[in-house]
């Protein structure tokens, strides 16, 4: 993944807009010691593809009183960064409006689906793939796969 950090939250000067709005489901996933990261898809518009799969990683994440965890799951979910220090994010999707206050912010993008596309696969021989078949099937008869079972031993 590629990444850019934020040291001093989701700011304009780092190419990187002031709202982030995802669309289907996105993942909240603790990760201990006051971290989080959200993992989704960017509406298009937020993005160059309308499935592009980034993660927000916080660090030093407080809620709002009187909220002890976000969901493990938001739907539809709208990112704004507001100004002032420390950094004040507000989260609101369908199951509700969250604001956090957090230390740093870091945005990152899955680079994997643009790889695949730039470098071809490279399609393995027909024998190899015989090979393959022969084998798989012969694994599935019971003597041969007590004959592979007891040379593993």
């Amino acid at each position: 993944m590629s990444g850019a950090t934020l040291p001093e939250g989701i700011q304009g000067s780092t190419g990187l807009p002031r709202a982030l709005s995802f669309t289907g489901t996105v993942d909240c996933l603790p990760c201990g010691g006051g971290r989080w990261r959200l993992r989704g898809r960017l509406r298009s518009g937020a993005a160059d593809d309308a499935q592009d799969t980034v993660e927000l990683l916080l660090t030093g994440v407080r809620l709002q009183p009187g909220v002890s965890c976000l969901p493990s799951r938001l739907h539809e979910l709208c990112i704004r960064a507001g100004d002032g220090t420390p950094q004040t994010l507000q989260l609101a999707a369908r199951e509700g409006c969250f604001d956090l206050e957090v230390d740093r912010a870091a945005l990152h993008r899955d680079v994997g689906a643009l790889f695949f596309r730039a470098v071809p696969g490279i399609p393995p021989a027909r024998s190899t793939r015989l090979g393959w078949a022969v084998l798989l099937t012969l694994l599935r008869l019971p003597l041969v796969a007590r004959l592979a079972s007891r040379a593993g031993e």
